[in-house]
């Protein structure tokens, strides 16, 4: 998976953050949360290997990151790994 690709919907990585922020059954959240962890951390780890990140990606990687700590905050999950930062 190439998560460094713009769509239309904004950069691939974010329809699996998508997902797990608007996912409303309690039973899939984990796998959605764990989904969206990897996406992020794919990207991140492209980004660590000198490819580009235009600061707006930049910006959406740290919103995503804050929006699934929060949501694993307020759901009482255990997160699958952490968050890593770029």
């Amino acid at each position: 998976m190439n998560a460094s690709v713009e769509t239309t919907l904004g950069f691939a990585w974010q329809r699996f953050y998508e997902a797990a922020i608007l996912e409303t059954d309690l039973s899939l959240l984990p796998e959605r949360i764990a989904a969206a962890q990897t996406a992020i951390d794919a990207r991140v780890a492209e980004i660590k290997s000198a490819r580009f990140c235009t600061p707006a990606e930049q910006q959406a990687l740290d919103d995503a990151r804050s929006g699934l700590r929060l949501l694993i905050n307020e759901n009482h999950f255990k997160p699958k790994g952490q968050l890593n930062r770029a």
